[in-house]
């Protein structure tokens, strides 16, 4: 309802779809895109230890006042822009891999959970699910996943609390009864 049917007819479009995730995206030779991410990581893993590793914790700093020389070597990639590209710069291909499997795990601990009988246990672990799956939208279209995703996480503690409590109380009535 926002947008005009030339930008909803776009996106429906495959091939002006792929040319979109494709394209530089900070309008430089070098910069990166969603669809170009892993391709051009090249250019700032020099090595097979930044390949496997990355350049450290904290070197992706985007802030101006504490930035690192990366930012200054890498700005024009945008690799701030997205999750993909600061996960490989901070911690190479072990970490992003890593950083996925642990939102896999979750979303398979949730399912679990929703294989419960009880009502209550499987809507939590539903609004885990909604939740999570909504994590791997933002880790795939931007950076939000890790510089300002509170609420998300604090979503996910309140779902396992819930599910949590729930269990409890239900083993005590069990125990009781």
């Amino acid at each position: 309802m926002y947008y005009d049917e030339d930008y909803v007819a776009s996106v429906f479009n495959r091939e002006e779809l792929e040319a979109y995730n494709t394209n530089n995206y900070g309008f430089t030779e070098e910069s990166l895109n969603r669809g170009t991410i892993f391709e051009k990581s090249v250019i700032f893993l020099n090595s097979p230890i930044e390949y496997a590793v990355g350049h450290g914790l904290g070197s992706g700093n985007m802030s101006s006042v504490f930035h690192t020389d990366l930012l200054e070597i890498y700005a024009s990639t945008c690799y701030g822009f997205f999750t993909m590209s600061y996960l490989l710069i901070e911690v190479g291909y072990i970490g992003l891999i890593l950083f996925i499997m642990a939102h896999i795990l979750l979303l398979y601990r949730f399912c679990l959970f929703y294989k419960m009988k009880d009502r209550v246990v499987k809507s939590w672990a539903a609004m885990g699910i909604l939740v999570t799956s909504a994590t791997f939208l933002m880790i795939y279209y931007n950076s939000v996943p890790l510089n300002n995703y509170y609420l998300g996480y604090l979503f996910w503690a309140m779902c396992f609390l819930g599910i949590r409590e729930r269990i409890r109380r239900l083993n005590q009535e069990k125990n009781c009864g």
